[in-house]
């Protein structure tokens, strides 16, 4: 990955983002700290339900959930995060618990001796973990579908995907079964099911949460990321981790990829317009911006990933090709057909599209688009690749160049439709998207 240094102007505005922040002498975001633990982790619980049946779990933590809450109602904890319940993506080390990854691959595999970096963060601020999330296997794959674990539902109709790869930890959120959840996001898979089910899914810079005891895809493009039912409380959850939340104001210069805005289907694309209307009424600048295609995003982005996934799961292809699933083994089979000259190339045009996308963030606040070019779609098409390509359009982008960005639920009388906000900074991104969300509901 090339050097995340920003450009010398945002670098010369954005002094504090450099200079570092410290959320535990800064004035607390709005909002209020859970107030009853105990009640929070039995609601999550109530809400929680197996994949196996639909649901966003292949594992609770229910009584180790449970002692947390308690001891902290009675010692009044007020740590920042303290009785905020957590879904955690079956990607990720949790102490005493074997890390599944949603593959056969992993049957049997040993209990984790400790939590991943992100997850000792959270807990260390008070967050209380109510279990492992559904995935696509090894998070290669944007549908949420896996047979060998189950498949969470689409919270509005089970007949409808429900996106991924993070597809436990979105539903986890959107039904109340977590306040909270951890995903990761190595081609748009903690955003696009946000989109498709109807919450808000962030993706901070390249680098800025901690990948240790995460199970990687493709480590140039992994990125971890957050999804809640509001941007506030990602905020709140951004900040406990030691990083600035940003100042809470409108954009006034809004950059707009009309190409990827006519791309998609009627519904979304109405969605988008409105919100747009509602800023320029507010009085934001809207203006068409033009950075790297979709094809050619798509073309980098899946050179990079498909290689080093394959580098990662050499062995266990080699010696089990047989536990994979078809869909999954077919693209780390492709991966290991990708030569060293292709990759090379594709790390070359990676730069070259990062300092593109610089170039338009440098001259706008943010820049939207569609996060998913269209509604949920049926299952019946949910194991065809041409879905799988539809489904990243807009979001593989922003994990090539390491840009933050964030979905957010735009307006609409159906199917929820996600709106993709990307700036320079996740500070800057997360300040404009909080007053964002509150205009486009108020």
């Amino acid at each position: 990955m090339s050097s995340n240094r920003p450009g010398l102007s945002r670098t010369l505005q954005h002094l504090d983002e450099i200079l570092g922040w410290d959320p535990w002498v800064a004035a607390p975001l709005p909002g209020e700290l859970v107030s009853d633990p105990v009640a929070a982790v039995e609601e999550a619980l109530t809400a929680a339900r197996p994949a196996r049946d639909g649901g966003a779990y292949v594992r609770t933590f229910a009584d180790a959930s449970r002692r947390e809450a308690s001891s902290q109602a009675a010692a009044g904890d007020r740590r920042p995060l303290a009785g905020v319940t957590l879904a955690v993506k079956d990607l990720m080390a949790v102490a005493g618990h074997p890390m599944g990854a949603g593959s056969e691959q992993r049957d049997g595999a040993r209990p984790e001796d400790g939590d991943a970096a992100v997850l000792a963060l959270l807990r260390g601020c008070g967050a209380i973990p109510i279990g492992q999330t559904a995935l696509n296997e090894f998070a290669y794959g944007v549908t949420g579908l896996n047979e060998h674990t189950g498949s969470p539902h689409h919270p509005s109709d089970p007949t409808l995907v429900p996106g991924g790869s993070s597809s436990g930890s979105a539903l986890a959120v959107a039904t109340g079964g977590a306040r909270l959840g951890l995903g990761t996001d190595t081609g748009g898979s903690v955003r696009i099911p946000a989109a498709l089910c109807g919450v808000v899914g962030f993706k901070p810079r390249y680098g800025e949460y901690p990948m240790q005891g995460v199970h990687p895809l493709a480590p140039s493009l992994d990125h971890l990321g957050l999804l809640a039912r509001g941007v506030s409380e990602i905020r709140r959850a951004h900040a406990a981790m030691g990083h600035d939340p940003g100042v809470r104001r409108l954009p006034d210069r809004v950059g707009v990829v009309e190409a990827e805005l006519e791309a998609a289907d009627v519904n979304v694309r109405s969605a988008v317009r409105a919100a747009l209307d509602v800023l320029a009424g507010a009085g934001a600048r809207v203006e068409a911006v033009v950075w790297p295609s979709s094809d050619e995003s798509f073309a980098i982005s899946t050179a990079i990933m498909f290689a080093e996934a394959a580098a990662i799961h050499l062995q266990a292809l080699k010696a089990h090709p047989e536990r994979f699933s078809a869909d999954v083994r077919g693209r780390l089979e492709a991966g290991r057909r990708i030569g060293a000259p292709t990759y090379v190339a594709a790390k070359a045009a990676q730069l070259r599209v990062q300092r593109q996308v610089d170039a338009v963030l440098d001259g706008v606040d943010v820049v939207i688009t569609p996060t998913v070019p269209v509604v949920a779609p049926h299952l019946d098409g949910g194991r065809d690749g041409d879905l799988s390509a539809l489904l990243v359009q807009s979001t593989r982008l922003l994990n090539v160049v390491g840009m933050p960005a964030l979905s957010l639920p735009a307006s609409t009388a159906g199917l929820p439709v996600g709106l993709q906000l990307v700036a320079s900074s996740s500070a800057r991104l997360l300040g404009f998207a909080d007053a964002v969300a509150d205009l486009l509901t108020g």
